[in-house]
């Protein structure tokens, strides 16, 4: 991939953030129906319907994009390809199924399938990437998350074992983000595509300032990431000791009482968060294709479910906790 002239590599990275693009914007949705009610959603059904439209208009592009890509490198893009289609028929058929007031199974088989698609995705991409790329480290801390998810989704989400497996998972994937963010600065693909984004010649100086801004906007994504995972490792670490409780046959009904109110209080922090890293990714997937000029501001989008403290987060405890973390000797 990095052995492609620098125009091609340009060429490459804009037609996979558009993609990328269309996959936060399709997480946008999800955070909407998945923590809206049926009301509050039957209200914006215009305005979702439209969304979906607009999302299609952006995979479009990046199709489009893609048709001037090398032959080497239209086959990653196309792994990316089938998983924002597969994604967007998911949502597509959850948006139907909430307004439809649809029974849902015991095991949601087509979410777990966009879970296995997603591992098969970060496995099949981290291929294509070389080992010390941070990327190939994000994708492999998403693969272990989506495992975790997996794993615990389908023996039971309130059981001892399920909310085990989701805890090593979040907790190995918090380690991954703070070793990739230690590598950031270091890793030599950023330069790369960097310069190739602003189609620059090694032989021209580089604008540190925009470089800067560019690494520091990656920086605050991957701390989304991690604040994302710290959130669902606190999470299942409370389900698992209500689980214990409710299991409990002397539990009284305050207590019980307690314990859903202590749930649903969290779902709100969890949707905010989530919301947070959706936010940021598109941020980054902005500033990337301004970079190249390649940025169609006829396809940008306001967000479904903005965060609301989205600011705060250039000064959140994440941020300067993994910004303040001694350097790492070991690699992963």
């Amino acid at each position: 991939m990095f052995k492609e002239s620098p125009e091609s590599l340009k060429n490459y990275i804009v037609s996979k953030t558009y993609l990328e693009y269309a996959q936060w914007l399709l997480r946008d949705i999800e955070n909407l129906i998945s923590y809206s009610s049926k009301p509050v959603i039957a209200t914006r059904y215009g305005e979702v319907e439209a969304r979906f439209e607009s999302i299609q208009v952006i995979i479009n592009k990046a199709d489009e994009i893609n048709q001037s890509n090398s032959l080497k490198l239209q086959e990653p893009f196309r792994i990316h390809y089938a998983y924002t289609m597969s994604f967007y028929a998911y949502e597509k058929y959850e948006f139907s199924r909430c307004m439809n007031e649809q029974d849902i199974a015991d095991i949601d088989f087509a979410l777990v399938d966009i879970f296995r698609s997603a591992i098969e995705t970060n496995t099949l991409y981290q291929s294509y990437l070389p080992t010390d790329h941070y990327e190939s480290h994000l994708c492999k801390a998403a693969c272990i998350e989506s495992q975790a998810f997996m794993d615990s989704y389908e023996t039971n989400l309130l059981s001892t074992e399920g909310s085990l497996s989701n805890r090593e998972g979040a907790a190995e994937a918090m380690d991954i983000f703070e070793k990739t963010f230690q590598m950031i600065d270091s890793d030599v693909y950023r330069k790369k595509e960097f310069r190739a984004l602003c189609s620059s010649s090694k032989y021209l100086s580089i604008d540190h300032a925009a470089f800067n801004r560019f690494q520091k906007i990656l920086k605050i994504y991957i701390a989304s990431l991690y604040r994302e995972s710290q959130t669902q490792l606190d999470l299942f670490l409370l389900i698992q000791e209500h689980s214990k409780n409710i299991a409990n046959e002397d539990i009284s009904d305050q207590e019980l009482s307690l314990a859903i109110e202590s749930l649903e209080k969290f779902e709100s922090k969890l949707v905010e968060v989530s919301a947070c890293s959706v936010t940021t990714a598109i941020v980054l997937c902005e500033e990337t294709l301004k970079l190249s000029n390649s940025f169609d501001e006829d396809l940008q989008l306001d967000m479904l479910r903005p965060a609301s403290n989205f600011d705060e987060f250039f000064n959140s405890l994440e941020y300067n906790y993994l910004t303040n973390l001694p350097m790492a000797v070991s690699v992963l």
